[in-house]
C-alpha cells in the first residue's frame, strides 16, 4: 500500500511539473515575464557614440572625478535602477533612480567626493526588470526577474595592467595585442609612465640579456631590456586604443606579456 501511495504521489508530482513548465512557457510566450532589452552606461562626454557600439564594448567604466555618467535602459515590465558600492552588487544600495519608467535615461554628475550618494569611488549599477504578476508566481529578484550590472571606477590616477597570456612563438617572438575600448575609458586619462617592474616578462628580461620587449601604441614605440624596465615614451597618450607587446626570442617564455601603465586625469 505504501508503495502504491508513493507511486501515486510521484505521478502527481510529475504531472504538476509538466503543468508548471507548460504554464511558464505560455506565460513567456504571452509576454508575461519581465525582460531586459538594454542597459548601457556611457561616459557623459561620449554620449554621441552609438548605442550598439557602447553595448558591444561595455565593460568596466573608468571615470575621472567630475565627469558625468549617462544611463540608458529599456525593459518589458517595471524597471528599478540602483547602485551599490564595491566591485560586486550587494545590498544595501547607495543610490536609486526615483520611479524609473520602463524605457528611460538618467544623467549623473560625479564629484571629487564620490560617484553619487554614498557610492564613493567604486560602484556597480544594476537594472532590474519585474512584473507584478510574475512576482506572485516566482521569486523576485531572482531567476524570474532578470538583472544587468555595470561597474564604474572613478579615480584621479590609476595603474592599469595591459597585456594578455602568450600563445605560441612565431618568427622568433611572442606577441599579444589588446584593445582598451574608448567606450570604457575617460579621455581625461593620459598615460605617464609604463613599467614591467615586478612582472613575469620583466623577470625574463632581467635574467636574459639580449632580449627585448617592444611596445606599440598610439603611433609610438617603447623598448624594454633587462636594464630598462620603465619608459615615458607614451606620456600624454590616451589609455584607450590598441596596444601591441612583442617579446624577442622563444626561450624561457613568461606566463604572460603584461605591462603596467600609470595614468592621471587631465581635462580633455
Amino acid at each position: 500500500m505504501i508503495v502504491a501511495i508513493i507511486g501515486r504521489i510521484s505521478k502527481n508530482l510529475s504531472a504538476f511539473s509538466v503543468t508548471l513548465y507548460v504554464f511558464s512557457y505560455l506565460m513567456q510566450m504571452a509576454g508575461c515575464t519581465p525582460r531586459i532589452l538594454r542597459f548601457n552606461l556611457a561616459i557623459g562626454s561620449k554620449r554621441s557614440l552609438s548605442v550598439s557600439d557602447i553595448a558591444s564594448r561595455q565593460g568596466t567604466t573608468h571615470l575621472c572625478p567630475g565627469n558625468s555618467i549617462h544611463l540608458d535602459w529599456a525593459v518589458e515590465g517595471s524597471a528599478a535602477v540602483s547602485a551599490a558600492p564595491g566591485a560586486r552588487y550587494q545590498l544595501p544600495s547607495c543610490f536609486d533612480v526615483p520611479h524609473p519608467p520602463p524605457t528611460g535615461t538618467y544623467d549623473i554628475v560625479t564629484t571629487t567626493g564620490g560617484i553619487i550618494g554614498t557610492c564613493r569611488s567604486h560602484a556597480v549599477f544594476r537594472l532590474n526588470a519585474s512584473k507584478s504578476f510574475w512576482r506572485r508566481i516566482g521569486a523576485c529578484p531572482g531567476p524570474g526577474c532578470p538583472n544587468a550590472d555595470r561597474e564604474v571606477i572613478m579615480a584621479s590616477d590609476l595603474t592599469e595592467e595591459i597585456g594578455n597570456r602568450i600563445g605560441s612563438c612565431a618568427k622568433d617572438a611572442y606577441e599579444v595585442t589588446v584593445t582598451k575600448p574608448a567606450t570604457n575609458w575617460d579621455d581625461g586619462y593620459q598615460v605617464g609612465t609604463i613599467s614591467v617592474e615586478g612582472t613575469s616578462v620583466g623577470d625574463v628580461l632581467k635574467k636574459n640579456s639580449g632580449r627585448n620587449l617592444f611596445i606599440l601604441h598610439d603611433g609610438k614605440q617603447a623598448t624594454f631590456t633587462g636594464a630598462t624596465l620603465t619608459s615615458d615614451a607614451f606620456t600624454g597618450s590616451l589609455v584607450s586604443g590598441t596596444w601591441t607587446l612583442r617579446l624577442s626570442g622563444c626561450g624561457s617564455p613568461p606566463s604572460a606579456l603584461i605591462i603596467k601603465a600609470h595614468a592621471d586625469c587631465h581635462k580633455p
